[in-house]
């Protein structure tokens, strides 16, 4: 099952349309309330980064998706900070932006791996617990607010 929105979405519609695979089905992004039970339903989340956006931006899917225990198949380039995440936590696996073939072969290589998947899962959900907890990420916003402050810079950057 593949949920969700975005500028390359419509391609991924439009790529399994073609297929006609019964064994996949494609949904537009749910509604708040379901989002939940949509990311529970998976055990390997898609998180996809453009290449150019690395070291801008973590896509916040990624926390929620470690959240929900998901291994996390990583669509980005090899050195981003997603695909750091990845490696260091054994969460999941990293394939380049562009390549479907590298989406297809990691891909059925976790889901005919059980085992390893299993563990790629277990390795996420840790990873939000040891690494994410609310009281260490307040911290540290708290703590880079705090240095802000007496380096005297009157502003976060």
């Amino acid at each position: 099952m593949l949920i969700g929105a975005g500028s390359q979405f419509g391609w991924i519609r439009s790529s399994v349309a073609n297929e006609r695979d019964p064994n996949v089905t494609v949904l537009p992004l749910q509604p708040p309330e379901t989002v939940p039970w949509s990311l529970a339903s998976g055990d390997i989340a898609l998180v996809c980064m453009e290449r150019g956006i690395e070291g801008v931006s973590m896509p916040s899917k990624t926390y929620a998706s470690l959240a929900a225990g998901s291994a996390i198949l990583g669509i980005c380039a090899r050195d981003s900070d997603l695909t750091a995440l990845i490696e260091e936590c054994g969460c999941g696996r990293q394939v380049e932006p562009q390549d479907p073939q590298a989406i297809v072969d990691a891909l059925t290589g976790m889901i005919d791996s059980p085992a390893e998947l299993a563990r790629m899962r277990a390795n996420a959900r840790r990873a939000v617990e040891e690494r994410f907890p609310r009281q260490v990420c307040v911290a540290k916003v708290r703590d880079i607010l705090e240095s802000a402050e007496q380096a005297g810079t009157g502003r976060c950057a």
